[in-house]
């Protein structure tokens, strides 16, 4: 191995011989994908190419037509979202519908924040100490909530330190 070689984990997740057809129309052909821990993936392709018609496997709203998902090592042919969920797969969809009165990190975890009453009103649990409520945010970079733009905040975060 070369000092260029980077040493990689097992992937998290594994696509393999996705395929997805709707009637007679082939939406994925053969699809191979291995998402490893630390990864961030986008998908780019043209209208039309099945970037979103894949999300959706992956987050488990369709089934595929065939091939396998892996999740680790445990083969499905499906994920249901509750399982995707579970594995901590978030999408972001392009057909976008935020809450703007969220942050992104929030819009990212909606249905999935700790939530509180505050005066009869369901409000995120954010904490005392300001931190991100969820515990798969309490890494570096996610250690404080960000102010909606006007709000007066100038904080920036390291997303390797979580300096200032």
């Amino acid at each position: 191995m070369s000092s260029n070689d980077t040493v990689r984990s097992n992937p998290l997740v594994r696509m393999r011989a996705i395929e997805k057809t709707f009637g007679g129309i082939r939406a994925l052909k053969g699809v191979d994908l291995d998402i490893f821990p630390g990864e961030v993936h986008v998908v780019l392709g043209e209208n039309g190419a099945g970037k979103s018609t894949l999300m959706k496997v992956l987050s488990g709203i369709y089934p595929p037509t065939a091939g396998e998902v892996f999740l680790g090592d445990e083969a499905h042919d499906r994920l249901t979202p509750a399982q995707a969920a579970a594995a901590g797969i978030s999408i972001i969809y392009q057909e976008l519908s935020v809450i703007n009165e969220l942050s992104a990190l929030e819009n990212l975890f909606v249905g999935r924040l700790p939530m509180r009453r505050q005066l009869f009103v369901p409000t995120v649990d954010w904490g005392g100490d300001g931190t991100a409520g969820p515990a798969n945010t309490r890494s570096p970079g996610f250690g404080h909530r960000p102010q909606p733009p006007g709000q007066g905040s100038t904080h920036r975060t390291s997303p390797d330190t979580g300096d200032r």
